[in-house]
């Protein structure tokens, strides 16, 4: 309360309660708060039921006016160990499952978005830099994640990154931008995840741009 950091919601601070199907709207309130509700990202029923915010969301995230929940990939190491596999594994694909998440969000434009998480690697859902994380070639980037989440936080506003690779989703063309304009790309990068944009999107940016010259 000294530091007050926290996140406000209709003038309140956010309290988010993590549970399963076990507890939803209704079960607890408390005036100083907006309560919320996050649940499992499995659990794709109470999301759209209680509107939750979530706890990330195995693909397709459902879709939800006030906040959707997506993380960029899934796996408990445990069970790998144990198993040889996880049977819940949801793999990153290089980036291109946490691409399509988000290309997710952005044509459902929500008022928020949370992902799952910053850093836990228990269940391998952090975006964190980390020698692990990979390109869909291969190639390590650490800081994969990262970049792809900064790209889709300004997309939002319609807005680009320098350095990121842009395609729309309906046309093969990548595009990067250089802090000026989007340059036409005779090869699928390396070291980067291509930042597809709702259909159109690209388009309107690229008349803002060559206007505002």
């Amino acid at each position: 309360a000294k530091r007050p950091s926290y996140f406000l919601l209709d003038g309140k601070p956010l309290l988010l309660i993590d549970t399963d199907k076990n507890y939803g709207p209704g079960d607890f309130d408390d005036s100083r708060f907006s309560v919320r509700w996050a649940y499992n990202g499995d659990n794709h029923e109470a999301m759209k039921k209680n509107k939750a915010w979530g706890w990330g969301s195995y693909e397709p995230a459902p879709i939800l006016e006030e906040s959707m929940s997506i993380w960029p990939g899934h796996r408990f190491p445990r069970n790998v160990v144990q198993q040889g596999q996880d049977p819940l594994e949801e793999p990153r694909e290089g980036g291109q499952l946490y691409v399509r998440m988000w290309l997710r969000v952005l044509k459902a434009a929500p008022k928020y978005v949370t992902i799952a998480d910053f850093n836990n690697f228990e269940e391998e859902t952090a975006i964190e830099p980390s020698y692990a994380w990979e390109d869909f070639r291969g190639h390590a980037v650490p800081d994969l994640y990262m970049r792809i989440t900064r790209a889709y936080s300004r997309l939002r506003s319609e807005k680009l990154v320098k350095g990121e690779f842009y395609r729309d989703e309906n046309k093969p063309d990548v595009f990067l931008y250089d802090g000026r304009t989007l340059v036409h790309q005779s090869a699928m990068p390396r070291r980067a995840a291509v930042i597809l944009a709702p259909s159109g999107m690209l388009d309107r940016i690229r008349r803002r741009i060559e206007n505002a010259r």
